[in-house]
């Protein structure tokens, strides 16, 4: 087991660089009421990983005036349908837990069952939105 781990440890520092995102796409709402959830889609070019290599994760909670979150959540989002030319799409919800400016991206993090922490490998990506 701590082979297989120390082979899929450096097969996501080899790869880790290659993944995209594209499409980050939710309904353009105005008015988003408390408890009300939206759907939030993603695709991700895996670059040969597989979606069990990752946890994709809404990233959402209020926006201050200085752009920063505070008071976040996070909620996995499960993958949707087969890769088609290494793209997977993903999607999730998220959900205002009070009233307020309201904002939400995604962050992508690895995952393996023998993994003691999401963050031990240093690793992240956070979406872009598109053009």
């Amino acid at each position: 087991p701590a082979t297989q781990l120390a082979k899929w440890r450096m097969d996501m520092m080899v790869k880790w660089g290659n993944l995209k995102t594209r499409n980050l796409r939710a309904p353009d709402q105005d008015k988003l009421f408390m408890g009300e959830s939206i759907e939030v889609s993603l695709e991700v070019f895996l670059d040969g990983m597989t979606s069990a290599d990752l946890s994709v994760e809404t990233y959402s909670g209020f926006v201050g005036q200085d752009q920063d979150f505070s008071n976040h959540q996070t909620s996995f989002m499960r993958p949707v349908g087969e890769a088609v030319e290494g793209w997977q799409k993903f999607v999730g919800q998220v959900r205002p837990h009070g009233t307020g400016r309201f904002g939400f991206t995604v962050r992508i993090l690895p995952s393996h069952p023998m993994l003691a922490s999401p963050h031990s490998l240093g690793l992240v990506l956070w979406a872009q939105a598109d053009g």
